[in-house]
């Protein structure tokens, strides 16, 4: 039988992945286990990636769980060579547009020093990257064109 945790990892990823494409994100995709190379969970688009946490912990996650998930995520953003956030899925809905969406405020501001943790939602997140607003994510080949 498999780790149920694993599943529930799976399982959120996968409704990520979904989500996305029904953003048009085409490329969207779950990435493999890389462990210490560890890339994040899911690539939005070739120069954007993901890390998705389900489950119990995800589901009473503090402000300072959240902190640490953002410091893994950064260390995959440095083996991946591009920007990762964190999402957070919350309890009692499947909805992935509303579930927590993690970056720094210097993510999202041309003052890359800010590196206070801000939380939003995906779909605002999405909201962000689709009107091209997002400094240092390169969004030209969001739509998985091949270039």
């Amino acid at each position: 039988m498999a780790n149920p945790s694993k599943q529930k990892g799976t399982a959120a990823e996968t409704a990520v992945v979904r989500y996305l494409r029904g953003f048009g994100y085409q490329s969207a995709e779950r990435l493999p286990l890389a462990g210490q190379a560890d890339v994040g969970d899911v690539r939005v688009f070739p120069g954007l990636h993901l890390e998705v946490k389900a489950g119990n912990a995800a589901h009473s996650a503090s402000h300072s769980q959240c902190e640490r998930w953002m410091r893994e995520a950064e260390r995959e953003a440095f083996n991946a060579g591009c920007p990762v956030f964190l999402v957070v899925k919350r309890k009692g809905t499947t909805d992935v547009g509303q579930w927590r969406f993690f970056c720094r405020l210097g993510d999202l501001t041309i003052n890359p020093h800010q590196d206070a943790l801000m939380e939003t939602t995906v779909m605002e997140a999405l909201g962000i990257l689709l009107n091209d607003d997002f400094p240092g994510v390169d969004t030209s080949n969001q739509w998985g064109e091949q270039g």
